[in-house]
This record gives C-alpha cells, sequence and structure tokens, in this order.
C-alpha cells in the first residue's frame, strides 16, 4: 500500500487466462457534494506511458535531425517553410514535443532544440496515473 491514503486493490488472476500476471494498483477516493473522484496509480500503466513516451521521443529527435541537415543542406530555405516543417513535427509528436523548446535562428540558419527538464520530470512522475470522475 503507498502512503497518502492510497489503497492497494486486490487483483485475483483471471479464471480464463490464469498465467497472465495481473499489476499492482492503488486507489485514492475523494468524495464532492457533486462527485467521485478515484485516483489510480498503475505500475503496468506506468511502464507502458514510460515505453510510449521514449518511442515517441527519440522519433521527434530523429525528425528534428533530419530537418536540422534539410535545412544546413540548404535544402530547405525559407523561413516560413522551416517553421512549417517545426509546426508539423510538434503536432505529430505532442506527448512530448512539449518538452522540448524548438527554435530556428535565421541570421545563421540553424535549428536548435533543447529539453526542458522541469516539464519533463513532472510528466514522468505521472506515468501510470488516472484519474475517474463520476457523479454515483
Amino acid at each position: 500500500m503507498r502512503g497518502g491514503g492510497f489503497h492497494e486493490l486486490p487483483r485475483s488472476t483471471s479464471p480464463t487466462n490464469p498465467g497472465k500476471k495481473k499489476s499492482a494498483v492503488s486507489l485514492k477516493k475523494v468524495e464532492t457534494e457533486d462527485e467521485l473522484l478515484v485516483l489510480c496509480l498503475s505500475e503496468g500503466r506506468e511502464e507502458k506511458d514510460k515505453e510510449i513516451r521514449e518511442s515517441h521521443e527519440k522519433k521527434l529527435i530523429t525528425d528534428l535531425k533530419k530537418l536540422a541537415e534539410r535545412i544546413a543542406q540548404d535544402r530547405l530555405k525559407k523561413e516560413n517553410k522551416i517553421h512549417e516543417a517545426i509546426g508539423r513535427i510538434k503536432e505529430r509528436y505532442p506527448r512530448v514535443a512539449r518538452y522540448y523548446t524548438i527554435e530556428y535562428d535565421p541570421l545563421t540558419k540553424r535549428l536548435s532544440y533543447e529539453e526542458n527538464k522541469k516539464r519533463k520530470s513532472t510528466a514522468e512522475s505521472l506515468d501510470g496515473g488516472y484519474l475517474l470522475r463520476g457523479d454515483r
């Protein structure tokens, strides 16, 4: 059981698939006048969220490197087209693009990107958590 009012949810094995391991889930319930909130923390979901984020981040970095290479080789010259390409990359990987500052400097004709470690660590701490809301 986790601290802070969390309770471990007992999970039994499935009768149709007894060999499948069930991941641990912790719950915290909060009731207000008009709704019920249940914060769930799942070990299996945490692993899945981490893998998805790392996969998207790897693809984002690869696409940014390709774009920087296109700019360096003068295959992409117009500033507005470069910004459109940056926007498309951000749109393709919104889950991880928000943790990066991506800039193009028209004077040096260089693309730069930097990771915002604080925002990323906040996201990592939320892996595996989800909120259920209900009115009953």
